[in-house]
């Protein structure tokens, strides 16, 4: 038992000091900002603010997601509430409030991004 304890000791020790033999070197990832603006790395310098990838685009893609998946979980919520009525129609009917509204939310939510995305884009 101690012949193994050593070896795995001796192992650990080994692979330590393999890891530990490469030196740790800083790296400059913005050696061509000057003459590259297409870059990605560069491309937090040269944001445009109306245009393909402008921060305007960015900041309507992040909202249309987060409306997504809100109406996604008002969907989910809405069929629990529909599953759970137990035949009563005042909740029956307020469920399907809740999922039809969730499903006219998403797509005029999609019909918004269309919209603004298409003149945000053409704008720049």
């Amino acid at each position: 038992m101690k012949k193994i304890a050593l070896f795995a000791a001796l192992f650990a020790t080994l692979g330590l000091a393999v890891v530990a033999v490469e030196p740790a070197q800083a790296i400059n990832v913005f050696p061509t900002c000057g003459t590259d603006t297409g870059s990605t790395v560069c491309s937090a310098t040269t944001d445009k603010l109306f245009g393909a990838g402008s921060i305007w685009n960015r900041i309507l893609t992040t909202f249309t997601y987060i409306i997504g998946a809100i109406s996604v979980l008002m969907i989910i919520i809405g069929g629990i509430r529909y599953v759970t009525s137990n035949g009563d129609q005042n909740s029956i009917t307020s469920a399907k409030n809740t999922i039809l509204y969730s499903v006219i939310g998403l797509i005029v939510a999609i019909l918004a991004y269309a919209i603004v995305s298409f003149v945000i884009i053409n704008i720049g």
